[in-house]
């Protein structure tokens, strides 16, 4: 699972290097196409009316230079939030994944433990002693028995509640970073 995750990150972060230097490509001859125009715009306004050229042309061309640098860097910002999120979200997708490993240890290891238990009671069962001693063991392996299923329940239950409120996060960060996007 660590390997897919590696995996869906490389992805993202390749498809935002791409988009990136697509985006970044088409922004620059925009810019050049529009300033190619103005002075196509220009050099036909001087032609046809032979008056003093006015500051208009150039405050357009300007204007269409700022918009196409402010619209790079608004890009650029998106795409600093959406890497911003991706990190939190991989991030907390490691915890998750890392939470549901520690359950299923420990769920692997009380389980262990109690059928070791069981094991050693059924074993007392079969000898055919009725010492009082015997009894006393069989009784304390059945307490012991009752103490390692309660540990057991309410420390699974609140690894998962632990896992629930990760879970929550990240649906948060998903909405969050969903409207972030709008």
């Amino acid at each position: 699972m660590p390997q897919l995750n590696n995996f869906s990150m490389s992805i993202s972060i390749i498809s935002t290097t791409f988009l990136t230097l697509i985006s970044g490509y088409g922004a620059i001859k925009l810019y050049y196409n529009l300033r190619k125009q103005q002075k196509d715009s220009l050099s036909c306004q001087n032609l046809v009316q032979l008056k003093k050229i006015s500051s208009k042309p150039s405050l357009k061309c300007n204007e269409t230079g700022e918009l196409v640098i402010n619209y790079i860097k608004l890009q650029r910002d998106a795409i600093r939030t959406r890497n911003k999120y991706q990190k939190k979200l991989s991030n907390i997708l490691e915890e998750i994944e890392e939470l549901r490993e520690e359950i299923y240890n420990f769920e692997c290891q009380t389980t262990i433990k109690i059928h070791e238990i069981l094991d050693e009671i059924e074993a007392c069962q079969y000898l055919n002693f009725d010492s009082e001693s015997l009894l006393e063991h069989i009784e304390n392996l059945k307490l012991k028995l009752t103490e390692e299923e309660m540990i057991q329940i309410e420390t699974i239950e609140m690894l998962q509640i632990e896992l629930g409120h990760l879970i929550w996060r990240y649906r948060e960060l998903e909405i969050r970073e969903v409207h972030e996007w709008k």
